[in-house]
């Protein structure tokens, strides 16, 4: 079992911190419609399954299969966010953009957890609206549905899926006209496209912060208005790699020259005097912060 991943001993912390975050959510009853459950060969690789969507949403009685992969220096840094069963929503096995995603670093708050991950995911793929990211896809109603009922099967082709969710591959739960309902029950009928959408009987998790509580969607993926570019306050979304490119090509800064701009942000016209002992010094007090706010959360 591939327990570190080549991250050390931070990778093995890191394991440890997600079975910890993994226990406390079963603890709490887990979250409405979300099944979690770790790789079988790495203990940084966590899988999800939505089930059981609700009747208004093109999604219902699909089963749908994603992971999230974590760096070692986790909590410190994202994770990477797949979807592995076509949706019509999302393309398959590619990394989605998302605020709290490996796309997105700067906007990455170590207090957050599996269960805010999975809980702002689901209510993107929810959101009525179809907002755009990186890594989503247009389709029909129509088309989203057929996904919906072919996602049961679909998922059994995948590698390990059976021996992670066994639930979720017993055909006497399986309908071929309304799809898989894990409780057995009969599923309502689908609603026609254009239908309100209900809301989660579920609340978002209070750790989040306002912003997650006010709109989940909005702050785990960057919205794009009408015209097709980002909404206010986002970065066009690009990959990881792009971005090391960007940043090591002539003219890229560095995390020095970052940390310049930053507080000379806050203090117009410090940057010119803030020498390299002053920015060890804001590294060292930032790091302290950082190991306390560790060892508070876990």
């Amino acid at each position: 079992m591939n327990r570190d991943r080549g991250g050390g001993r931070g990778a093995f912390l890191a394991a440890g911190r997600l079975s910890r975050e993994f226990a406390l959510l079963k603890r709490q009853g887990g979250v409405p419609y979300v099944d979690i459950c770790p790789d079988i060969d790495d203990l940084l690789t966590w899988h999800f399954v939505l089930h059981d969507l609700p009747a208004d949403s093109p999604y219902h009685g699909g089963v749908y299969h994603g992971k999230l992969v974590f760096p070692p220096n986790y909590p410190f840094a994202p994770p990477s966010i797949f979807m592995l069963t076509p949706s019509g929503r999302f393309s398959v096995n590619q990394r989605l953009c998302m605020s709290m995603s490996d796309f997105h670093p700067e906007s990455w708050n170590p207090s957050w957890r599996l269960e805010t991950l999975v809980t702002g995911f689901l209510s993107f793929m929810l959101d009525a609206a179809d907002p755009a990211t990186h890594g989503s896809i247009s389709t029909s109603h129509a088309q989203r549905r057929r996904l919906a009922l072919q996602s049961f099967a679909e998922n059994k082709r995948h590698k390990n899926f059976a021996t992670m969710f066994p639930h979720f591959v017993d055909d006497s739960k399986f309908n071929p006209s309304r799809g898989f309902s894990l409780s057995g029950a009969t599923l309502a009928a689908p609603a026609a496209a254009g239908a309100a959408p209900s809301q989660l009987p579920f609340s978002l998790p209070s750790f989040g912060g306002a912003a997650l509580l006010r709109n989940a969607a909005a702050l785990f993926f960057p919205r794009a208005d009408s015209g097709g570019e980002p909404a206010a306050g986002r970065q066009e979304c690009s990959t990881p790699e792009e971005k090391r490119s960007e940043g090591s090509g002539e003219g890229g800064r560095g995390g020095a020259g970052r940390l310049r701009e930053g507080l000379a942000a806050w203090e117009p016209g410090s940057a010119a005097r803030l020498s390299s002992p002053a920015i060890a010094v804001v590294i060292l007090v930032a790091a302290s912060l950082a190991a306390l706010l560790n060892r508070w959360i876990v």
